[in-house]
């Protein structure tokens, strides 16, 4: 049988139509508790009810000074329960899939505020983890070994062709900069013995003609000279 209200039918409860909306029950509330004092008043008012009280202490007590006590504090008592009944039979199956679910988190949320229960395990000599035995270093080890906070000891660079690392190391660089690089390092490496000179200290060199323009003084004195080569 299926909860809730059968599809198709009326809901049940809640405002009907042409109803009294809320500020409207106020109004009547009020003028009903005013009809209610006058009528108080006219009976007799408290030498009135004082008599009726006297004459009827039991239901004084029980059904009109017990409407002016407080209301009963809810402690922390773990014995006090409060049970809250859900008619679920006028409910959709939403509606009551949501009271569930509030249910289900509750409870879940009190069960992760509980105190976990630690077990105590007792170990005995046989669960016991033996402790790793040292390992042996071989005298070879020992030497190259370093401290770990060390950075590792850079290659030894002995069988290394310098000219190879040198090529590497100006793969990076223009023409220019190689030439630059050659002539810083020639200029710190060179000895009398491997030095090479420039272009125009070699012997073979080839001469190339000036192309600077000679002055006129110049051109007087090669002038004369020619003269003097010819007579």
């Amino acid at each position: 049988m299926a909860r809730g209200r059968p599809p198709g039918q009326p809901k049940t409860g809640g405002r009907l139509r042409k109803s009294l909306d809320k500020g409207e029950r106020q109004l009547v509330s009020a003028e009903l508790a005013a009809s209610i004092l006058t009528t108080f008043e006219r009976l007799g008012g408290v030498d009135d009810m004082l008599s009726w009280a006297a004459a009827n202490r039991t239901v004084f007590y029980t059904q009109v000074l017990s409407r002016l006590f407080p209301a009963p504090q809810r402690g922390d008592d773990p014995d006090v329960q409060v049970n809250t009944q859900v008619n679920i039979g006028s409910m959709s199956d939403f509606e009551a899939a949501q009271r569930i679910a509030f249910a289900l988190a509750k409870a879940a949320y009190e069960q992760e505020q509980a105190t976990p229960t630690i077990e105590a395990v007792r170990v005995t000599a046989s669960r016991a983890t033996p402790e790793p035995e040292p390992e042996m270093m071989s005298p070879q080890r020992q030497a190259a070994w370093g401290a770990p906070d060390q950075p590792n000891p850079s290659p030894e660079l002995e069988g290394l062709d310098p000219a190879r690392q040198r090529w590497v190391d100006e793969l990076p660089l223009t023409p220019e900069q190689r030439r630059d690089a050659a002539m810083v390092r020639e200029t710190k490496e060179v000895t009398i013995e491997t030095y090479r000179g420039g272009p125009g200290e070699q012997f073979d060199a080839v001469r190339r003609p000036s192309s600077r323009k000679r002055s006129a003084g110049e051109l007087c004195r090669a002038l004369s000279r020619r003269g003097r080569d010819l007579l």
